[in-house]
């Protein structure tokens, strides 16, 4: 809400919010990371541009504290980020161990308990790690406020 009555005034009443149907309707229920959900008042298109890459895209405008976040498809589509992806095929760390084995683990607590030489003290890890990075959950890009 901050950034929209930055960048649009004139669409605001004077008690500070969107003037009627200037704001589409939806139906989409925004959620933070802790699980609560966020109000919003609709949403609009903005014509986007970085770097000679343009789009158009859908943002909400709500009430909450933060910068504006762009999806995994618009930050692709403006070249703000790139995905670098492989796809390898090896033999398991463990060749006596199977599936059935390998239990997930459930929260924090159980992964320290697990292996809880990982989590004394401050330092590194030694040698090279794989990250594997969830496809299904966007990326946060946080954009510098223009407006302060």
């Amino acid at each position: 809400m901050r950034l929209y009555h930055c960048m649009y005034p004139e669409n605001l009443t004077p008690e500070g919010f969107p003037k009627p149907r200037l704001l589409e309707h939806s139906p989409t229920v925004l959620t933070a990371y802790g699980g609560a959900e966020l109000m919003q008042h609709g949403k609009c298109q903005i014509d986007c541009d970085f770097n000679s890459r343009k789009s158009v895209v859908t943002f909400f405008v709500k009430e909450a504290d933060g910068p504006a976040i762009f999806g995994l498809p618009t930050s692709l589509e403006l070249n703000l980020v790139t995905l670098n992806c492989s796809v390898q095929q090896g033999s398991p760390l463990n060749a006596n161990c199977t599936c059935e084995q390998v239990t997930p683990i459930k929260d924090k607590d159980e992964l320290v308990k697990c292996y809880p030489d990982c989590f004394d003290g401050v330092g590194r890890f030694q040698g090279q790690y794989h990250i594997t990075v969830d496809p299904s959950v966007p990326p946060v890009v946080h954009v510098k406020d223009a407006c302060h």
